[in-house]
């Protein structure tokens, strides 16, 4: 406790030195970036991350079909990646969205923080842009360390490569892969972070977040056999629904079930969930007094 109080005291002691002159948005973000840095958490988030991309080529190769070893080759093994980042992150990001703010309330740091004279909104701001990097590096990481596996790996099994052709099509499917893996972890991240500013709680934050999903699931049975027609419209409302509509969609030449909802709702419903959450955290968080700790 004594060393992770010290690291946001001398975070918090950077920002109080540009209170006078107000930090840019630039800063703020960095100086979130930094504190993020510093969390033993991201270190867990990510070093798991790492743990679990290193053993998937042992895994398959270890234990795997003679198929799924033929098929760990890059660039195909990009999937693979998407799909670590995409179950790692469900379970992980999700406790990092809700320790940045959560945390900063258990340890009486955001009234200092506040108190260096940073505008709540900017502050608030610095926090969500910091949590969409830290996504974004976590998706681009695990990409990045399968698909070094797979080409590795083929070169030294002598599988080869079979590089596809690089048009719009491939890279318009790639950039969507990425895209949606992206936007998908980062509606569970803010949903954390959100409630953990509302209810000043990490662990709030983590279990909404993270039992979020499994309500859903036992909701989507137990609504249409409730009440009917009606249950199956409130299901289609159901953040989980529009979340598997995307992640169906994700993937080279993906072919998705019949009845999904279009991506278009799906990315509305989304959104609209997300705009919803953080502007009741904003209008809280800006209005409440902050206590030097809970």
């Amino acid at each position: 406790m004594a060393s992770r109080s010290s690291a946001l005291a001398s975070a918090t002691a950077r920002e109080r030195g540009f209170a006078g002159r107000g930090p840019g948005m630039g800063t703020l973000i960095g100086m979130e970036l930094a504190k993020l840095r510093k969390r033993p958490m991201t270190r867990v988030v990510f070093g798991l991350l790492v743990l679990a991309a290193a053993g998937l080529p042992v895994l398959i190769y270890a234990a795997g079909t003679p198929e799924a070893r033929d098929s760990f080759v890059f660039p195909g093994a990009i999937e693979d990646g998407v799909r670590v980042a995409e179950l790692l992150g469900m379970v992980s990001l999700p406790v990092l969205g809700a320790a940045i703010a959560g945390s900063e309330y258990a340890w009486g740091t955001m009234r200092l923080l506040i108190a260096t004279g940073v505008g709540r909104g900017r502050l608030f701001t610095a926090k969500l842009v910091a949590l969409l990097l830290a996504t974004l590096a976590h998706v681009v990481l695990a990409v990045g360390l399968v698909s070094l596996e797979a080409a590795v790996a083929g070169a030294l099994t002598g599988r080869g490569h079979e590089l596809p052709t690089i048009d719009a099509a491939w890279v318009g499917d790639l950039v969507q892969m990425l895209g949606t893996t992206w936007f998908l972890l980062s509606f569970l991240v803010l949903v954390g972070f959100g409630v953990a500013m509302l209810g000043r709680s990490m662990a709030a934050g983590i279990a909404v977040a993270i039992g979020l999903p499994i309500a859903q699931q036992i909701g989507s049975v137990l609504a249409p056999a409730i009440l009917g027609r009606f249950g199956e419209v409130l299901v289609d409302f159901f953040p989980n629904t529009s979340f598997e509509a995307l992640a169906q969609r994700a993937g080279f030449d993906a072919a998705p079930p019949d009845g999904l909802l279009s991506p278009e709702r799906a990315v509305a419903t989304l959104l609209a969930y997300t705009v919803i959450l953080l502007g009741a955290a904003l209008l809280v968080f800006q209005r409440r007094d902050v206590p030097s700790g809970d």
